[in-house]
């Protein structure tokens, strides 16, 4: 299949090496030079401006790192309104269902998917994360082969916007869930628990869900250098709490991580990884000796 990537951060490249990986003809574009290589040298070609990199593809992926990137490429870049008469444009942001609502209302013929995806850089290259799926029915199972090569599982979710809705509310869990990892490995070591210790029954407990699990060791003793740093979660949770006021219900948990997230952005972190919470409530009790 002919398909096209526009964006290659993390998640973007990641989703570019698993459709070289499995055959399909692909055409890179990035906002910012200098990506593409590696990609270009596993047989991708790069499309120095939009128009290039939408010719004749069959779907069209965007992977950005928020709705404003994504705006700017699918709606002020003419992405949405320019695509072939059968092309399908998939988005997998992690972005409002608002936005996901604009780009469709933009993209003729209902051929808009939101398509939000669960799962780490490394799982998604290697096809083994999963995909929510929003969209016209029909459209989506137009595409099962590549879902199928894209994922190790894919729920279709309703209409668009529903897959970008229940994306945000998944990290909302997993916000969450590392916040309180956080929280109890920072006591245990407090109390003077071995990491090794730690390790052995925060890694083995069923009440550690496994995406929190994966950022065990680096909240015991990591760098915290990794993808999903305090300002895409910042970002995210921002957006779970518009979606409440929209529904008139307040979420106190998640105000307070949101809270916390930010006491870690101000305190220089925003670009280290969610693991980093850890070092911000170190700090707190260092202080306060």
């Amino acid at each position: 299949m002919k398909v096209t990537v526009l964006g290659l951060g993390s998640m973007g490249t990641a989703l570019a090496t698993r459709l070289l990986d499995t055959g399909h003809q692909l055409t890179v574009w990035n906002r910012t030079a200098g990506r593409v290589g590696d990609l270009v040298a596993a047989g991708a070609q790069e499309a120095r401006v939009l128009p290039e990199a939408t010719a004749d593809a069959e779907v069209v992926f965007t992977l950005l790192s928020n709705d404003a990137a994504v705006k700017a490429v699918a709606l002020d870049g003419g992405v949405a309104g320019s695509l072939g008469p059968d092309t399908v444009l998939v988005d997998m942001s992690t972005v409002s269902p608002t936005t996901s609502r604009e780009i469709a209302a933009a993209t003729p013929g209902g051929r808009f998917v939101d398509a939000p995806i669960l799962g780490r850089p490394q799982a998604f290259g290697a096809g083994r994360a999963t995909l929510l799926l929003g969209g016209n029915r029909d459209v989506v199972e137009r595409l099962g082969t590549l879902w199928d090569d894209l994922s190790a599982a894919r729920y279709y979710t309703g209409p668009n916007g529903t897959a970008t809705t229940l994306k945000l509310l998944s990290n909302l869990i997993l916000v969450g869930g590392t916040h309180l990892l956080v929280e109890a490995v920072i006591t245990a070591q407090a109390l003077g628990l071995p990491n090794e210790t730690l390790r052995t029954v925060f890694g083995g407990s069923p009440a550690v869900a496994p995406g929190v699990q994966a950022r065990l060791d680096d909240v015991l003793e990591g760098d915290h250098v990794g993808w999903w740093t305090l300002l895409l979660a910042d970002k995210d949770l921002t957006l779970v709490l518009d979606l409440a006021r929209e529904a008139s219900l307040r979420l106190p948990i998640a105000e307070a991580s949101e809270q916390l997230l930010r006491r870690g952005i101000d305190a220089g972190y925003g670009e280290k990884d969610l693991g980093v919470i850890a070092d911000v409530l170190r700090q707190t009790r260092n202080n306060s000796r």
